[in-house]
């Protein structure tokens, strides 16, 4: 399969101890892959604990100090900092709310407090307080509607109604789970265990896998796409890539209630002085087109390129400083921006 054209992403990582790292992947005059150290940030004490994007570029960051602070990445400078909450932030999303008067973009929050906070972005004043979880919220996620959003707590699931704030469903699932998405109404939901994917409508459907083995746990999944090739034509394929903490990337295909796996690489070498830890496969992000940007405890990052359906390429190959706690990549705009203020110096 030929090479899919590659869009120039801002990547920004958040570590243990409290830093902001970004830059700017692209492909140069050569069509090699570059990567341009955009800025570092250093305004929190404690561990950041998720990053998000508005549509528009600005960035949530939360962390352990109880704090939310926006930055403009268009010019990375620092906008507001939200403090209703009383302990970690550990989770956020954005979303755009469309009617007849326009549109209007909020973020949602989450946190130790057990609390969901959603915040108007033209002001930042909190617009709902959300209240349901009886633990920490590790999760949030909003519907691909933008109506509605899910949050996870070791309990389960809690499905909110954002032009109410009332909640209309709690879902409970069979393992403690740290993360879970949306893709249209497919709910993609990440234990160390293994994953489930829960199909919620009319007919509601599950698909389970467990992981194999002793010792090995899953510590980072996504939806995605894939390429394969049949009769000579190229063809994409819905998948879910799930990494492991031994360093193993696999790719799902669903079938129905069956989970498939159709490939699998070991990617991750780690840090003999981190231990095995450093394999861990800790985040995994979709570039498009089939390129994917894959992080490791160590600070490792991969960038990668699914080129068939049993094989990848490794594109670019980079370290951050610190341990990362949360990874986030940005496609608007701004890219072509960036770009453009390159070439004119």
């Amino acid at each position: 399969m030929h090479s899919m054209p590659f869009t120039p992403c801002e990547l920004v990582i958040g570590t243990y101890d409290g830093k902001l790292y970004g830059f700017l992947l692209s492909k140069d005059d050569e069509d090699e892959y570059s990567l341009q150290s955009t800025f570092v940030v250093d305004d929190s004490s404690q561990a950041i604990r998720s990053l998000s994007f508005t549509t528009n570029g600005l960035l949530t960051a939360t962390s352990n100090d109880c704090m939310i602070r926006i930055y403009n990445l268009r010019r990375h400078k620092h906008v507001a900092v939200l403090d209703k909450h009383t302990s970690s932030v550990r989770c956020s999303a954005s979303l755009v709310s469309k009617s007849s008067d326009g549109s209007e973009e909020y973020v949602i929050t989450g946190g130790d407090d057990k609390m969901l906070f959603l915040w108007r972005v033209r002001d930042w004043e909190p617009m709902l307080t959300l209240r349901r979880h009886r633990h920490p919220i590790s999760s949030v996620a909003v519907h691909p509607s933008n109506f509605c959003a899910s949050s996870l707590d070791k309990d389960g699931l809690v499905i909110w109604d954002l032009t109410t704030g009332n909640s209309t469903a709690r879902i409970t699932t069979d393992h403690p789970c740290f993360h879970h998405e949306w893709n249209k109404q497919d709910l993609l939901i990440v234990h160390p265990s293994g994953i489930q994917v829960l199909t919620v409508g009319d007919s509601p459907t599950k698909a389970v896998w467990t992981i194999p083995g002793i010792g090995h746990k899953v510590s980072s999944a996504t939806f995605g796409i894939w390429p394969y090739k049949v009769k000579g034509d190229d063809y994409t394929i819905p998948v879910i890539l799930v990494g492991d903490e031994n360093g193993m990337l696999r790719v799902f295909q669903r079938d129905g209630d069956q989970l498939n796996v159709i490939a699998k690489f070991e990617i991750g070498d780690g840090d003999p002085e981190l231990g095995k830890d450093s394999r861990r496969l800790k985040f995994i992000k979709d570039c498009k087109a089939c390129h994917y940007v894959i992080g490791f405890s160590s600070g490792d990052l991969v960038l990668l390129e699914a080129t068939d359906l049993q094989d990848i390429e490794i594109c670019k190959r980079f370290h951050v400083p610190g341990r990362p706690t949360a990874m986030e990549l940005y496609m608007g705009q701004l890219d072509k921006q960036y770009l453009a203020e390159e070439s004119s110096k």
